[in-house]
């Protein structure tokens, strides 16, 4: 139902600044986009396809006020994505942590913008980390924000440095908790990762997109599909560079994909030539 909504089946996920990019400028073929909670700064090294992703959170305050005086595209899907605010008033603890959440998602549903949200409980960047991919933690979180009325698709946005065992625990959550969709996945985290290890900072200082996440989130796209078939829309993102990366993510099991980094790197003529080639298939 989901893929059916967006025939052109590419997203586009925002990269142009951290405050949010909010509509295609102008970009026809793209069906979807969603504000995002970090931008790029350049990643270390001259010949690989990564970036490293460091930025702050704008706030959802801002970003209301953003999308209510952003005139719309008619068709244009436009998705919000929702993460623990970077700051240390909102990680003192485990229950704040989840009144920042329910703040934000409280205030979206209540301002009625945006098409889709995003919980992201995988943003590596967080002032604690991704306190949420535990499991006991999950458990918590999405009850509290169930409470909260809300008429449109949710999404989990899903770690991929996790054993298996963990990310499964992690989807049986979700099921229980009417989550709509997940998206695989993101960032990451794991330097040694990256074709030339040796530039990477010696520090962590930010996950890892483009070819570092490919085959990872490929595998989890894949178990997912395998695991519980249809129930969730699931949306592939990582090292999309070529029309045969995202085909990769279709065949793993994807019912859409998002762009990032491949769109920095190959531009836009990137989604046109991956449209191509899905109506090929």
């Amino acid at each position: 139902e989901e893929a059916a909504r967006h025939p052109h089946n590419v997203a586009r996920k925002a990269f142009v600044e951290a405050n949010g990019l909010l509509q295609p400028a102008p970009a026809p073929r793209f069906s979807r986009t969603e504000p995002e909670i970090m931008g790029p700064s350049p990643a270390p090294g001259q010949h690989t396809r990564e970036i490293l992703t460091s930025w702050g959170i704008p706030g959802v305050d801002a970003l209301i006020a953003k999308m209510k005086r952003t005139p719309r595209v008619p068709g244009f899907v436009l998705g919000v994505s929702i993460a623990r605010t970077n700051i240390p008033e909102a990680s003192t603890d485990v229950e704040a942590g989840i009144r920042d959440y329910v703040e934000s998602f409280r205030k979206l549903n209540e301002a009625g913008v945006g098409d889709y949200y995003t919980i992201n409980i995988s943003c590596p960047n967080a002032y604690t980390g991704e306190t949420f991919i535990q499991p006991a933690l999950l458990a918590q979180l999405l009850p509290r924000l169930r409470e909260i009325p809300c008429e449109k698709p949710v999404y989990l946005k899903m770690p991929i440095n996790v054993p298996w065992e963990q990310f499964a625990q992690l989807l049986a959550i979700a099921d229980d908790n009417k989550i709509h969709g997940v998206i695989i996945g993101n960032l990451n985290k794991n330097y040694d990762d990256l074709a030339y290890p040796d530039d990477a900072p010696k520090e962590f200082r930010g996950g890892l997109s483009g070819e570092p996440t490919f085959k990872l989130s490929n595998e989890l796209i894949k178990k997912t599909r395998e695991e519980y078939g249809k129930r969730f829309t699931i949306i592939g993102t990582g090292g999309i560079f070529t029309p045969e990366d995202a085909m990769a993510k279709f065949a793993a099991g994807a019912d859409l994909v998002q762009l990032v980094t491949g769109m920095v790197f190959n531009g836009p003529g990137l989604m046109k030539e991956i449209c191509k080639r899905y109506a090929q298939a």
